[in-house]
């Protein structure tokens, strides 16, 4: 078991026990920094192969046919939906669900806050049987064991682990707002017990599996400002909008040598309020390595300037692919737009966030990390004078939580 035991601030800091491999990459980021961070072999060898992961980002409606053809283009060896398909749309999720089985695509599922919109932060909540439960429970009994909320799904050919955070995230720091639900749903009581659970089906995993950790919200600690990967950016003072008890997970992990080699998430979305500027959709964690990514690009949906004109209305239809290399670091992950035309599908547009070069003598990795697609106008490059510096900091911030041996 994991206890709510704070580890001591010069135990958090050290980075004696983040650094497993045998050599580390080198990491640029932004205005031609390198940095050094740990490479994450997460314990596979060469014998699973690569895996592509593709992330669908919030849904919020946006989901039809083609959507799923467009996911078979892309060839993903899993799936992963970080939830926020609509304001508990049991038909829409159920329609996904169909549609991901039919086509023989492996998947792992989160819900979001918008997936228990009736009831997340009802206060007066009597119990499971309350009738405005009934929603969200009708989508947890339909993806089944595929939803990884609180729990894990293993891809034993892959050597791989995607272990779920707390489900239904709306972010932030405050329990009160969801501490019924939480209670009633999943018998969690504060922000401590979700990261001690989340930390614990992390560290439980398979030594032999890389872990991929699948969140709908991500960790606090990732920065402040408007643009940061959890920012917050539609009220008049930022802040940060990440989950305190993922970023204590992420932290437990890998202070007990069993770091994510990957987080995804969504809900803080790419285009900030306003819609001029746009989000930091990729994090380097200095300490462990830990990649994150958050795939919320909405709408999801676009016009493909390719078919104007000719009668066929096509659209373009987002999706982030990741590819892990055999020993399961992050080899790439980019930003793709297919486009769906009657029957055909192609890559249409493709944005880059993270690619990795490696050199014959196996002794060097070099990482290159985008800004996240970040454009911006005058004013927003201004405000982000010393941007390169900051993508690449910690979540080790927070607190940790002890292992009992």
């Amino acid at each position: 078991m994991l206890s709510a035991q704070v580890l001591p601030k010069a135990l958090i800091t050290s980075q004696a026990h983040f650094y497993r491999a045998a050599f580390v990459r080198g990491l640029r980021v932004g205005r031609r920094q390198v940095l050094s961070i740990p490479r994450i072999s997460g314990g596979g060898t060469c014998d699973s192969g690569p895996v592509r992961l593709v992330l669908i980002g919030d849904v919020h409606h946006q989901w039809v046919e083609q959507d799923v053809t467009a996911l078979k283009h892309l060839q993903p060896d899993i799936a992963l939906f970080v939830g926020d398909f609509g304001e508990e749309v049991v038909e829409l999720v159920q329609t996904i669900k169909q549609q991901v089985d039919a086509h023989n695509i492996p998947a792992a599922y989160i819900l979001g806050n918008h997936d228990a919109w009736h009831s997340l932060s009802k206060k007066d909540l009597s119990g499971a049987g309350d009738p405005r439960l009934a929603g969200t429970q009708a989508q947890l009994q339909i993806l089944g064991q595929d939803h990884v909320g609180f729990s894990c799904k293993q891809f034993p050919a892959h050597r791989l682990s995607i272990v779920g955070a707390r489900p239904f995230s709306a972010g932030g720091s405050s329990w009160n707002r969801a501490a019924k639900f939480n209670h009633i749903m999943f018998n969690v009581n504060s922000m401590e017990a979700s990261a001690a659970r989340i930390a614990e089906t992390i560290v439980r995993q398979p030594a032999k599996h890389a872990v991929v950790v699948m969140a709908h919200n991500g960790p606090a600690g990732l920065g402040q400002q408007t643009h940061d990967i959890c920012g917050r950016d539609w009220l008049e003072k930022a802040g940060d909008h990440g989950d305190p008890d993922l970023q204590a997970a992420l932290a437990t992990a890998a202070h007990a040598d069993r770091p994510a080699a990957l987080a995804v998430f969504g809900h803080m979305h790419h285009m900030l309020k306003g819609g001029q500027c746009r989000r930091q959709m990729v994090h380097i964690d200095a300490h462990s390595g830990t990649v994150l990514i958050n795939c919320a690009v909405v709408p999801r949906w676009s016009e493909d300037p390719a078919t104007q004109g000719n009668g066929n209305h096509g659209s373009l239809h987002h999706f982030t692919v990741v590819n892990m290399a055999a020993d399961h670091y992050v080899e790439s992950a980019s930003h793709v737009w297919v486009g769906v035309s009657g029957s055909k599908c192609q890559t249409q547009r493709h944005e880059d966030l993270i690619w990795t070069k490696s050199y014959r003598d196996g002794q060097l990795m070099r990482t290159y990390l985008s800004t996240g697609g970040v454009r911006t106008t005058a004013d927003c490059l201004q405000s982000n004078a010393a941007y390169g510096t900051k993508v690449v900091s910690s979540y080790h911030g927070g607190s940790e939580f002890k292992l009992n041996q």
